[in-house]
């Protein structure tokens, strides 16, 4: 609120009180006595709201002045009273304090508005001393509610707009504070500042303690407006799920995709993936089909968590059939294996034929280890004769030289198939 608002606040209701003599005299009055209604105004505030009760009870000398300065002005703003070019300067560092102490605003509110009440009774009670008549003491105390009303809805718009100025840059000076750390964290380094070492205590982020980290990736297709919104939301969303009581978690949303670093009392990985999925059963969970969430491996130390953010990357994509959320640690060997493979494996993979990478030879292959070796089982499932079966294996020993009717040939034969498969869709997505 601007000084010219206040100073009009001001004029606007010392022309009101010069009309009410009564009035004038209360005021007076209580300003000359008004040190004596600080306590019991302390005592009512501590006691109608507990949350503000908490924080005044370690800081009794700082709210006696506040309440002091309160006092002052509402006594002084309708006067000639010198009050200094920024007569509401204490409620502003008042709403700074309370945004930086965490108190909530609507506690900061309420006892506002607790004072209100307690001003109000003190001035009533000297209406009543020095009103000449009934008519006289009614007059002035309507006038005198009016103004208390306005004041206290100044003084709420002020320290409001100071709490949310400065609840902003707070939340600013955390947003840069935790992706700072998380950047640290993802290269395995723990803060080197003190307010990053406090933010990864208050987040249980700590060697001794299993953590994981999650990569949520998806999102619009748009502009790079919706894209940044989208990716809010997911963080968001991010963080509800994994900042819940059981975890500690610090959440990152990135161009690309959202990050999470998460702590558990143990089994971080598995109970974060549980939380997910819970999430997106319920009815109101998320519900974009091109969402995809990986889980890396839990981890132990701080100096780990690299190699966590790798596997969940990598878990990105590994199919699940769980839906978009998929975790590391349920991945075969097998899965893992051919996603990981290097130049070097794919040129130690038996080369395979066009007519085996795809079509029925692919197919009776995947289905006879599927089958576990078994050729009736594998006719059954691919619904033909059993000597079909063996015809397309015999097929396909004759155009790699591979028996598939042997584990070790099939194993081979099944890698090759899937290094094929993911060279083709690195290959499409590129």
């Amino acid at each position: 609120m601007f000084p010219s608002e206040i100073q009009a606040f001001r004029r606007h209701w010392a022309e009101k009180l010069a009309e009410d003599a009564l009035a004038r005299r209360v005021v007076a009055a209580l300003w000359r006595i008004r040190g004596v209604y600080v306590s019991p105004i302390l005592q009512r505030t501590r006691g109608e709201n507990p949350v503000i009760d908490a924080v005044i009870a370690n800081e009794v000398p700082e709210v006696t002045r506040h309440i002091n300065d309160h006092f002052r002005a509402l006594l002084a703003l309708p006067t000639a009273r010198a009050l200094g070019s920024n007569p509401m300067a204490f409620v502003v560092e008042h709403g700074i304090r309370r945004a930086r102490g965490g108190v909530p605003l609507r506690a900061v509110l309420q006892a506002y508005r607790t004072g209100h009440k307690s001003y109000w009774t003190s001035i009533c009670t000297v209406i009543n001393q020095l009103a000449t008549s009934p008519e006289a003491g009614m007059k002035t105390t309507m006038l005198l509610s009016d103004y208390c009303i306005d004041y206290t809805d100044l003084i709420s718009a002020i320290v409001t707009d100071a709490y949310v100025a400065e609840e902003a840059k707070l939340n600013e000076e955390r947003t840069r504070l935790s992706i700072a750390v998380i950047q640290g964290l993802l290269r395995g380094e723990l803060p080197e500042t003190e307010q990053g070492r406090r933010l990864c205590e208050q987040s249980a982020l700590r060697s001794g303690r299993q953590m994981v980290v999650v990569v949520a990736r998806g999102g619009a297709l748009g502009g790079h407006g919706q894209a940044l919104r989208e990716r809010g939301d997911l963080a968001t969303m991010l963080g509800q799920i994994l900042c819940a009581p059981a975890f500690g978690c610090l959440v990152e949303p990135r161009i690309e995709d959202v990050i999470a670093v998460v702590s558990c009392e143990n089994a971080a990985a598995e109970n974060a993936a549980k939380a997910l999925r819970a999430h997106y059963r319920s009815p109101s969970g998320h519900r974009k089909s091109d969402i995809r969430i990986g889980i890396g491996l839990d981890v132990a130390e701080v100096s780990e968590l690299p190699r966590s953010f790798k596997q969940a990357l990598l878990s990105l994509d590994i199919p699940s059939g769980a839906g978009p959320i998929s975790y590391l640690g349920e991945a075969g060997i097998d899965a893992y294996l051919w996603r990981t493979a290097d130049a070097t494996a794919r040129r130690l993979a038996p080369p395979l034929p066009a007519e085996v990478r795809s079509g029925p030879l692919a197919q009776v292959l995947e289905a006879f280890a599927a089958s576990d070796l078994n050729v009736k089982a594998c006719a059954h499932r691919l619904g033909v004769h059993g000597n079909t079966v063996y015809h397309r294996l015999g097929r396909v020993q004759r155009l790699t030289g591979i028996d598939p009717r042997s584990f070790r040939g099939l194993s081979q034969l099944i890698m090759a198939l899937r290094l094929h498969d993911g060279a083709r869709s690195h290959s499409t997505q590129s």
